[in-house]
């Protein structure tokens, strides 16, 4: 038949000449002519009912682009599909046992085996990679359901049905899940999951560390257990959590830094039918103290307030004698003095020389009065100074893009540019105000503190990977790969991007004398499938015989149909 002759990419071809054909004769088709009377009187009253023929001409234009496209796909060729294998009573059969984490848990792969010993046919581990463990006709069944095992994460199931199929045989799924209209397998489960553990750094001096841990109750029955939190081997915190059946709750700590690479959080006193998502690993968040620069010929009072605050790295040095620090700073106080080259770093600057500072100052004011406060920005923030008295203030000559704090009727006095590198200018000198000996005084250099360092902290670990993912070997050349949370070491072999298969926790990935942590959950998608079916009943269906499907009637001469109608409303409707 013609349309056997035709292709997908024929058939636009052929369509897009056509629509080009058909666009230039809508083009060269002769229109109205336009005819100039000497009076309108005698077709006034035709002339309230006369439309615009252009709408109809388009319409037409469309109706014959869409025949043209239905007449095309008509004549397309179906596409080619592989004969289905008549399935019958002598067809071989295969159980394809799931080897996802979810079967580990208890008598899942127990109920798969008793499945596939009532088969009595090949036998399939859908694991990692597709392993053929029995050949169909039964003869080695004992050995290979001796090899079965579950993984940590998802398994590819279709490729396992696939590759059955591909030899001829019947395969037969064995799973905690419904896989192509098969009931699960295995017995329901009890199971109580940590899913995930987050840490982050919070704002503040010292900072704090911020730490969720999520548990949810899969099962049935009220549940209540332990969740036991740790810093490597460190006990840090404990919590108890009533469960009612599918409930999540959040366990949230606030903590101080502290010592270690990762954290855990476990389920202690517990036991449940899935005992490997019983815990979840966190790599800990880079935490330290804040440092801090003061460079100043002599400044008692900004050098007590700071070596009072907790959580804060002080060193003081003189104009002449400070040098550009090799360890990272948060924040540098230029105290009367200033950098001969602009810093990218957070600087605060108190009546800096002229030339010294970010923006020109102007000549004294003695005893200015402020008109203006800002409020609103961070550094303000519980802050008052409405009543400040200064002996002299100097007047900055800001840009656009910085934003005023303090102002006189001379100009600005205080002023911060909030984009990086940070800066602050106070257009006064401190020890000739009496800001410092104002109770408002350390609140504001706490406030600089935390301006300055914003979020930066440290930088925010890896997320955990899931079992799924594995651990990346990308990049890493003769990588050695060891367990920090349980013994185990690996050798992967040159050229593998992942290596998966490993349970939640900690691993460290050594390469050419570099190592790099990384911290593996329980796959989220294996959660949860606790409601298994009981097996056997549902493989009586599965092993009834299916019989071939009846070919199905081309679907020409629908489309031609279709082409046929567009045409009649097209030529008899629509005039000319």
């Amino acid at each position: 038949m013609i349309g056997q002759l035709l292709d997908e990419q024929l058939a636009l071809q052929l369509f897009g000449v056509c629509a080009a054909i058909l666009v230039i004769l809508y083009w060269l088709k002769p229109r109205a002519l336009r005819v100039i009377v000497p009076s309108l009187s005698l077709w006034r009253q035709h002339l309230g009912k006369r439309r615009n023929p252009r709408w109809r001409e388009r319409l037409a234009l469309l109706l014959q682009l869409i025949a043209a496209a239905l007449i095309l796909r008509a004549l397309v060729a179906p596409p080619d599909q592989d004969p289905a294998p008549v399935v019958d009573a002598s067809t071989p059969v295969v159980a394809v046992v799931d080897g996802s984490g979810s079967m580990r848990a208890t008598g899942r792969l127990q109920a798969a085996a008793d499945a596939a010993r009532a088969l009595d046919g090949g036998l399939v581990l859908a694991g990692e990679q597709v392993r053929f463990l029995a050949t169909p006709d039964g003869k080695d069944l004992e050995r290979g359901l001796a090899q079965l095992a579950a993984g940590t994460g998802q398994v590819d199931l279709a490729a396992a049905v696939a590759a059955v199929r591909a030899q001829g045989h019947r395969p037969v799924v064995l799973s905690d899940r419904d896989v192509q209209g098969l009931e699960a397998v295995g017995p329901a489960t009890q199971d109580v999951a940590v899913e995930a553990i987050t840490a982050t750094t919070g704002t503040g001096l010292p900072p704090k560390l911020q730490v969720a841990v999520r548990v949810t109750h899969h099962g049935q029955h009220t549940r209540t257990v332990n969740m036991a939190l740790s810093a490597e081997d460190t006990p840090l915190a404990r919590q108890r959590l009533s469960l009612d059946p599918g409930e999540t709750a959040t366990a949230r700590f606030t903590l101080d830094p502290q010592d270690g690479r990762w954290l855990s959080a476990r389920l202690v006193d517990h036991t449940d039918d899935l005992p490997d998502n019983d815990a979840s690993f966190a790599l800990m968040p880079s935490v330290r103290e804040a440092r801090v620069e003061l460079v100043t010929p002599g400044n008692r009072f900004l050098a007590q307030v700071l070596a009072a605050m907790p959580g804060v790295e002080v060193r003081t040095s003189g104009p002449g004698a400070w040098r550009l620090p090799r360890v990272p700073v948060d924040l540098v106080i230029f105290d009367r003095c200033g950098p001969i080259r602009p810093l990218a770093l957070p600087s605060v600057y108190v009546d800096p020389p002229d030339g010294l500072g970010p923006w020109p100052v102007g000549p004294p004011v003695v005893d200015p009065v402020f008109q203006r406060w800002d409020y609103s920005h961070p550094i303000l923030q519980g802050v008052s100074l409405r009543h400040l008295t200064v002996e002299e203030a100097r007047p900055l000559q800001v840009d656009d893009d910085t934003r005023v704090l303090a102002a006189t009727a001379e100009g600005p006095v205080v002023a911060v540019r909030d984009a990086l590198p940070r800066q602050l200018v106070i257009g006064f000198d401190l020890t000739r105000s009496d800001l410092p000996l104002s109770v408002a005084f350390p609140q504001l250099v706490y406030n600089m503190l935390l301006w300055a360092r914003s979020d930066a902290v440290g930088a925010d670990p890896d997320r955990p990977r899931t079992t799924s993912e594995g651990v990346p070997l990308v990049g890493a050349k003769g990588p050695v790969v060891r367990s920090l949370t349980a013994k185990g070491r690996w050798e992967p072999p040159a050229g593998l991007s992942h290596l998966t298969d490993l349970p939640a926790g900690v691993y460290e990935v050594e390469s050419q004398g570099a190592t790099t942590l990384w911290a593996l959950m329980w796959d989220p998608q294996e959660h949860g499938r606790t409601d298994a079916g009981q097996g056997l009943p549902s493989l009586a269906q599965s092993q009834t015989p299916t019989e071939p499907e009846a070919p199905k009637a081309p679907e020409r001469p629908w489309w031609l149909l279709l082409a046929l109608g567009v045409l009649f409303i097209e030529f008899p409707v629509v005039p000319r």
